[in-house]
């Protein structure tokens, strides 16, 4: 550890040896990502439909509520084209499609990802959902 540096600074670092720290251990699969405080889940389509907060006890997510929901919206604005969607319009949407894939790309200490991919009309999103080993609620 490093007591005090500088900003804009520089200082040689030696590795040493030593026990590695003690990290919680992170789950990572296609329908779950879990840390030592939060429980994510995800469905076949790849939508986010529980965050478990272990600390507290609860579910974060109201029930059969989504986290992680893409829509594409009707731009049909009163005075501005292009990037605001007028609040108290009911607006036409589209949903984006099921997931085409979701994979484990990254599982390590200290960080797990997973790689949902889908459609929303003719452009592919290719979302990244990471937690970290320490990630908390709030």
């Amino acid at each position: 550890a490093l007591p005090a540096l500088p900003p804009y600074s520089l200082t040689p670092l030696r590795l040493a040896a030593g026990a590695p720290p003690d990290l919680p251990a992170l789950i990572a699969t296609p329908e779950r990502l879990e840390n030592a405080y939060l429980a994510l889940t995800f469905n076949a389509a790849g939508d986010l439909v529980a965050i478990y907060d272990k600390e507290h006890g609860r579910h974060v997510l109201a029930e059969g509520a989504q986290g992680n929901q893409f829509q594409a919206f009707h731009d049909a604005p009163r005075m501005f084209d292009a990037w605001n969607i007028d609040p108290l319009d009911e607006l036409p949407f589209e949903s984006a499609a099921p997931a085409e894939s979701i994979r484990v790309i990254e599982v390590g200490a200290l960080r797990a990802t997973l790689e949902i991919v889908r459609r929303i009309k003719s452009s592919l999103i290719r979302q990244r959902v990471s937690l970290s080993a320490h990630s908390l609620v709030g």
